[in-house]
């Protein structure tokens, strides 16, 4: 059983899980439409993921974007109906127009409703409060937490390359697993 004191779980007995996905040109144009993308499945009855870390990296270098709307921001939800955010907002202002190799890192917060701090390209910071609606056997997706833009240009040989480090906890017994 992993030794758990606040924020810390012994990470010589809780097991880090990973997950890489790449992202297609089709599939990051669709964020803007409010479309969640599922990065980690489900994990389970009574098991709920707990977000680590997470890192990616955009490759825009053959189209660049445009079309954000003033605030959109790619963040890490457990249940986007419920906005129960995993993680930091990425904005996305400072991507529009950019034909480049973006490096993205996300900061991980405790699961819960979260209210957003700042406007346009400052927005990001993430002020979590117990959630409404329970996280349990909930995907890990990324979503333009705005999602009231269409993300325009880009090119078929674009990519988002996502990687994520997580815990799965069964909140029956208590335990990371």
């Amino acid at each position: 059983m992993p030794t758990v004191s606040g924020n810390y779980v012994d990470p010589q007995r809780a097991r880090v899980h990973q997950k890489t996905v790449t992202l297609t040109d089709a599939q990051i144009r669709s964020l803007g439409n409010g479309t969640a993308i599922e990065i980690v499945a489900a994990p389970g009855a009574n098991k709920v993921i707990r977000l680590l870390d997470a890192g990616g990296v955009l490759d825009a270098t053959a189209g660049a974007y445009s079309g954000f709307d003033t605030g959109s921001g790619l963040v890490f939800l457990l249940d986007a109906l419920a906005a129960i955010y995993a993680s930091s907002v990425i904005p996305v202002g400072p991507l529009d127009g950019a034909a480049a190799v973006v490096p993205l890192l996300w900061s991980a917060v405790i699961s819960g409703d979260s209210d957003m701090v700042g406007e346009g390209d400052y927005a990001g910071l993430v002020i979590s409060k117990l959630p409404s609606s329970t996280p349990v056997n909930k995907a890990l997706e990324l979503s333009d937490w705005w999602g009231g833009g269409t993300y325009t240009g880009g090119h078929e040989s674009n990519s988002l390359i996502v990687s994520v480090a997580y815990l799965i906890w069964d909140v029956s017994t208590g335990v990371y697993v």
